[in-house]
């Protein structure tokens, strides 16, 4: 009896799996930047459509683990596609300039498309998509052979391509960003008023700047300030920059003083920085962020 349960158990577990596969398909189709078939670059409302469509379905799979990811890219689904609208803008300017070059609109949805569709193949072969690679050697050399026929249109296919890549490097980046920032945000729930919580955004600058790498290709070196191994943390950083106003922060501290004066004082120790002989500059001087 427990056996028969059990089968049942599975069996039902491999229905969810493959519904669950067919509609991830669904899914990332609906957050592509460009469609890799036909070289269409994606629409908002099209892939707004087809994102509420398939969370909805998603939905309908019973399974805990599934209920709680559908639910958290529910809370993000309004943020899911702004690249798209960034695209958008950019692209305004963009057909206006090529429109200088051809002038039937047939010729620029082509063009523009056979532009996209090398981008995006391109794109997944870097990303380890083998099966990309043949369909890319053919749009790629479609493309060469236009390019060689119309030289003047090679400064349009590089511009729309740089369009393309600051999209996706945009969103990736932001991406980044925001799951470093929600683990500080994670008990900072709330804050008292909009300039604590600029303070506060203003140390995790500083922070982000000036922190070690633990792994990686960066290990042992910092973002953006010193770009060294063996660079002071943002610790010693904040002691160096300015030990007068280092030690009356810890003076607050030992005083049980109120979170809003701590990071106000703070705040005024994120404005300069050391540079790698010791001398104290403005933060922005050195590469980063105020």
């Amino acid at each position: 009896e427990q056996y028969i349960s059990a089968v049942a158990k599975e069996e039902h577990l491999y229905e969810q799996h493959e519904e669950f596969s067919c509609w991830l398909g669904h899914l990332c189709d609906a957050l592509e930047v460009v469609d890799w078939r036909s070289g269409e670059i994606r629409d908002r409302d099209i892939n707004e459509w087809l994102l509420t469509k398939t969370l909805t379905a998603l939905e309908a799979i019973d399974h805990p683990r599934v209920q709680r990811w559908v639910k958290t890219l529910r809370r993000h689904q309004d943020q899911l596609l702004t690249y798209l609208d960034w695209l958008s803008a950019s692209l305004q300017p963009y057909q206006i300039e090529l429109a200088q070059h051809l002038n039937a609109p047939e010729e620029q949805k082509r063009f523009m498309r056979l532009v996209a569709r090398c981008w995006r193949l391109r794109q997944g072969v870097i990303n380890g998509h083998k099966g990309f690679r043949s369909p890319l050697e053919l749009a790629q050399q479609d493309l060469d052979a236009l390019l060689a026929s119309a030289p003047h249109l090679s400064s349009c296919a590089d511009c729309l391509t740089k369009l393309l890549d600051a999209a996706a490097r945009s969103s990736s980046m932001i991406e980044n960003i925001n799951g470093l920032l929600k683990q500080f945000l994670h008990n900072r729930r709330a804050f008292r008023n909009s300039d604590t919580l600029q303070n506060y955004l203003n140390l995790f600058t500083l922070w982000y700047n000036t922190h070690l790498f633990a792994r990686g290709k960066r290990k042992g070196q910092t973002q953006v300030v010193f770009g060294r191994k063996n660079s002071p943390t943002w610790g010693d950083h904040l002691q160096v920059a300015d030990a007068a106003a280092w030690a009356h922060y810890q003076q607050l501290a030992r005083n049980d003083s109120t979170y809003t004066d701590l990071v106000s004082h703070l705040v005024r120790l994120i404005r300069v920085g050391v540079d790698t002989r010791g001398v104290v500059r403005p933060l922005h001087e050195l590469g980063g962020e105020e």
